[in-house]
């Protein structure tokens, strides 16, 4: 029972782990694409008032 309670422990700090990765990874997608959505925004009102 004690083993079993160990790995029990052990595959839920691995999920708390990977959910945080999972949850970082998006984070840093996500402010990359605003940044690429600011960029293009930039370009596109420039072509457009020229």
């Amino acid at each position: 029972m004690n083993n079993e309670a160990v790995q029990y422990y052990i595959a839920q700090k691995a999920l708390v782990n990977l959910r945080e990765q999972l949850k970082q990874r998006a984070i840093q997608r996500t402010e990359g694409d605003l940044g690429l959505v600011e960029e293009w925004f930039d370009l596109e009102e420039e072509v457009y008032h020229r």
